[in-house]
This record gives C-alpha cells, structure tokens and sequence, in this order.
C-alpha cells in the first residue's frame, strides 16, 4: 500500500509506449534480461498530489520493454492544519474556483484549511445563520483528491466549532463520510428555518437534489460516549 502522504511504497509498471526524449539512460538498462530496478525522484510536490512518477520515471516506463520495479525513496512534506485568517480567504476562494465558484464571508465565515508543502490542498467552512451553524464547502481540487486531505481540514473544523450543533446538506454519496464525523440524517423540517431557506427552491424535495441534511449534536455524542 503506498502511503498517502509519503508515497514511499513499491511499485510495478511495465512498458512499452512511444518513447520520450532525451531518455539517454535507457539503452543500457535495457540490455539485460533482468527485470529493471529503478528509483524514482521526483519533486515534493508531486508527491503531495495524485502523480506517482516524476517526468524521467515515466519516460523510462514507457522505454522498457520489460517489467520494471520502481522504489520511491522516502519524502517528508510539510503539512499544516489550522483555520485560515481572514487576509487568507482569498487563497479558500481560489480553491473554490472549482466548487461553484464560493465566496467567502469574513462577518459570517470560519474557514479550515489543510496545506501541502506551501499550497492549499482543502477547505472546509463553517457559516454562521442567524439561528445555527452550516458546514459547507468541503471540497479538494483533483490533483489533491483521494489521500485523506479532506477529511484533516474538516477534522480541524469539527474539534473548533462542534460544541454547537452543526448541519450540513451532505450529497448523497457523501452520507457516509460525514457519519463518520458524528453527523446523522435528519428531515429537512429539522433544519433551522435560515439554513432550510437556502434550498427552498426543492420546494420540500430535498432528495430530489441529491442532498441529504445531516445534523451533528454534541450533546448527542456525549451521551453516546459517557460509560
């Protein structure tokens, strides 16, 4: 299995595809009958997103004509978790850019970000309503998706604003996801009346937009865990 953050793992690959240029290295790798070893380097990061081989592996990759077992050597990134201050929204709504084009609220938002290596890699935010909390725009750009960045920032926005009860309007395949948070199903008339508003447009057929409220109580999660 290949670590998510480090993605120190073997892998195997094999060939051939056209070849790339300036691969000067690969006639002689390719001479023998043994299968090919080779250590992949690639930049940090890549490796902080979702591209398991640099440029000059892959060219190599697709050169052999033979079985190739790649060692990705080991990599620290540096990670960080924490609520965005407000001269740092703009870099929230960059990542939105593909999410709906969101902007952000410094008089009603907190916003949670977890960064790769410099670069914001996901967001999630808390709303403030007039009458409670609304978690939305969890979202992680493609090239970042699938190592567990999502669930860090919305980890950091749970421990910080979870001692109030929070809703969100889950998608469909995304109920089990927040389960796993403390959120549980709950009607769409057990929604506060300012949060409900927002999808007034269903006109009471939330399950017709592929949304699924969900509602995490503290209280509820207290009860749950005392002995």
């Amino acid at each position: 299995m290949i670590d998510p953050i480090t993605n120190t793992a073997p892998i195997t690959c094999s060939g051939p595809i056209v070849p790339p240029k300036k691969i000067n290295s690969v006639a002689m790798a390719t001479t023998g009958s043994n299968v090919l070893v080779m250590i992949a380097r690639v930049g940090e990061s890549d490796y902080a997103r979702n591209i398991p081989l640099g440029r000059v592996a892959e060219g190599v990759v697709k050169m052999a004509e033979r079985s190739l077992f790649i060692v990705n050597p080991q990599i620290s990134l540096s990670v960080v978790v924490k609520e965005l201050a407000r001269d740092e929204f703009p870099l929230a709504e960059d990542v939105w850019k593909g999410y709906h084009q969101q902007k952000a609220d410094p008089a009603t938002d907190r916003i949670f970000g977890f960064s790769v290596e410099g670069s914001l890699a996901a967001v999630a935010r808390c709303r403030r309503h007039r009458d409670g909390l609304e978690v939305d725009g969890v979202f992680v750009p493609e090239d970042y998706r699938e190592r567990g960045y999502a669930r860090r920032a919305l980890q950091a926005l749970v421990d910080t604003c979870g001692n109030e009860p929070l809703f969100i309007h889950a998608t469909l395949d995304l109920i089990r996801f927040y389960r796993s948070f403390g959120f549980l199903p709950i009607s769409e008339h057990e929604l506060p009346q300012s949060i409900r508003d927002r999808f007034i447009f269903a006109g009471g057929n939330l399950e017709g937009t592929n949304v699924q409220p969900m509602q995490r109580s503290p209280q509820a999660l207290s009860t749950k865990q005392s002995p």
